[in-house]
């Protein structure tokens, strides 16, 4: 064969591979810009995420939720009164007629407002606890009674209950 020949066929298959990358690189070059945009929509996603994140977190004290402090809450006695009487429906209702927030915002505040006041009451309320009672029924080992005469006593949780009596066995013995 002749080297023109040679010369012919590498200028032809440079010509075709050339075509082949331009039409390859064409096509991925559109996948790279949607790609990109693809990105920049979810950075903008994980921003926005990011500041409900930090909104939320400000909310947050003690584990519980709390009433913004930006928003005034005209009838902030009534919603307690509410959730007093166990009436926690009319209260959300009276918190988003005072506030203008949504149901689940609204639903959290409400339930955070309940535990937060169930908490207040029991810690600033003055209490009797018969600890001549709650100790015999220890003694007799009644741990049960003296758990549940402690918590109708005080208020506390059933574990924090269980914890003190738990912890006045290990004295009495």
């Amino acid at each position: 064969m002749s080297p023109y020949l040679y010369m012919l066929a590498g200028a032809i298959a440079y010509a075709v591979l050339n075509a082949i990358y331009r039409r390859w690189y064409d096509a991925t070059a559109g996948d790279v810009d949607a790609l990109g945009k693809a990105n920049h929509a979810q950075s903008e996603t994980i921003g926005r995420l990011r500041a409900e994140n930090a909104a939320l977190k400000s909310l947050v004290v003690d584990n519980s939720l709390t009433p913004p402090m930006t928003q005034e809450l005209s009838n902030e006695q009534a919603i307690r009164d509410e959730i007093a009487r166990g009436r926690m429906i009319n209260a959300i209702k009276l918190y988003r007629e005072s506030t203008g927030v949504g149901l689940k915002e609204a639903k959290d505040i409400v339930e955070a407002m309940a535990a937060t006041s169930k908490r207040g009451i029991n810690a600033f309320t003055p209490t009797t606890v018969d600890d001549d009672r709650i100790a015999e029924l220890v003694r007799s080992g009644n741990k049960i009674a003296a758990i549940r005469d402690y918590r109708a006593a005080t208020g506390v949780s059933l574990l924090e209950a269980k914890e003190h009596i738990e912890g006045l066995e290990r004295d009495l013995k």
